[in-house]
């Protein structure tokens, strides 16, 4: 079986997002689960799997498994010259490693694999007693259910250490015309630690919480407005990725012990990635997204270091001061940039080169970077508070302890 992907194929019609820092029901509102399974009417065929790629083949799904063959692919490091016109970079959402809509059904996709493996694994136990890779020789499994049928699935299990529930996991889904609903539960009350996802109409929320490493994450991914955030965080780390549809800017951060912090935002053009600023201690860096730099025609990646390209025009190198890189790091969009170092004083007298043909302000994204760095806690560029987190998660924990 070829290798699949899972592309979320959605409407380009774009709604508007929450204003950032403005609270609003819609980020951390935990949805009522109501995920219609097949339940006692499950057909429980032979083949699992092969049932879920016919199902996807027959009908008119929104979400497609898709083999990565059927798109066209451009390969740059084999030393040969390639055309611009001939770069990939018509399908820029889905190219996106930070906006991919797709990002909100990896949980699904990950869980339906999983639950093909419980399947065969319990193939010819009644009842099902044994799970490898998921149980321990000293762990039995008190129960164990699974159902499925074209339009729906769900597996439930139960594993004590001793007479203790050592690890609870469940995953349900149901297939709808526009979308997928799922809900994964991964809990582990002898550790206190659980992973929770929930999509309800293409707004997916995770929940990770680690009580050793006092670690909270919490993903955030609407795929009908794309916005999208990451936050997590404890006593020595905290890292932030937010998406804001409405601005076309995301925002980061990370801080690590004993490492400076790293600010950058992100400008987008119709959620493609126009440029980048960052600073980490006393430098700045700007990336520029070569597909809006005028002054080339050509391009050519060293055989030996594929991300190392050079550039022409009429067969003349251009841009020669710049360190060229290509990350194709999708089927779908060929990524050709360059990173400039700066100093403080460099960065704040510094403009944008007259090739780069944008109507992007350089000092509006200035004056934000600024902005970004001046808060007193970086959490505050989400559209919640750390209060509010922190309510939310304890709301999950007290809904694992009922399940």
């Amino acid at each position: 079986m070829k290798k699949t992907l899972l592309i979320l194929m959605i409407s380009t019609s774009l709604l508007l997002a929450a204003c950032m820092n403005n609270s609003t029901p819609n980020h951390l509102e935990l949805p009522e689960v109501d995920i219609e399974t097949c339940g006692d009417s499950c057909e429980n065929g032979d083949n699992y799997w092969q049932m879920l790629m016919e199902t996807k083949e027959n009908r008119n799904f929104d979400i497609y498994f898709q083999d990565q063959d059927h798109y066209q692919t451009v390969s740059l490091g084999t030393g040969e010259t390639v055309d611009r016109e001939a770069l990939l970079r018509a399908d820029k959402i889905n190219g996106s490693l930070s906006i991919a809509p797709e990002y909100g059904y990896r949980p699904f996709e990950r869980y339906v694999a999983t639950m093909n493996y419980v399947i065969l694994s319990c193939e010819g136990q009644n009842p099902c007693t044994n799970i490898p890779q998921i149980m321990t020789d000293d762990m039995t499994l008190s129960n164990a259910a699974i159902g499925y049928d074209e339009r729906s699935g769900y597996y439930d299990l139960t594993i004590l250490y001793g007479e203790e529930t050592r690890r609870r996991e469940k995953f349900q889904y149901e297939v709808k015309e526009d979308y997928i609903n799922y809900e994964v539960i991964q809990y582990y009350p002898m550790d206190e630690q659980y992973e929770y996802s929930i999509m309800v109409s293409g707004v997916l929320r995770t929940y990770e919480y680690n009580n050793q490493s006092n670690l909270r994450a919490y993903t955030y991914i609407n795929t009908l407005t794309y916005e999208s955030l990451f936050y997590a965080y404890n006593d020595d780390r905290m890292i932030i990725e937010y998406l804001n549809p409405q601005e076309q800017i995301s925002y980061s951060f990370s801080s690590f012990s004993n490492r400076p912090y790293e600010y950058s935002i992100t400008s987008y053009l119709d959620f493609e990635n126009v440029v980048n600023l960052a600073s980490e201690g006393e430098s700045y860096f700007i990336t520029f997204n070569f597909h809006f730099m005028n002054g080339w025609d050509q391009i050519t990646c060293n055989l030996e270091n594929a991300f190392s390209c050079e550039l022409f025009n009429e067969g003349t190198p251009v841009f020669d001061s710049y360190e060229i890189l290509q990350t194709r790091k999708t089927v779908f969009y060929n990524n050709i940039t360059a990173t400039i170092n700066l100093s403080s004083s460099e960065f704040d007298d510094y403009t944008f080169p007259e090739e780069f043909q944008v109507n992007h302000s350089l000092t509006t994204l200035k004056d934000k970077l600024a902005t970004f760095m001046n808060l007193d806690n970086p959490a505050m560029i989400l559209p919640f508070s750390d209060e509010e987190l922190q309510s939310n998660f304890d709301e999950v924990l007290e809904y694992l302890n009922k399940q």
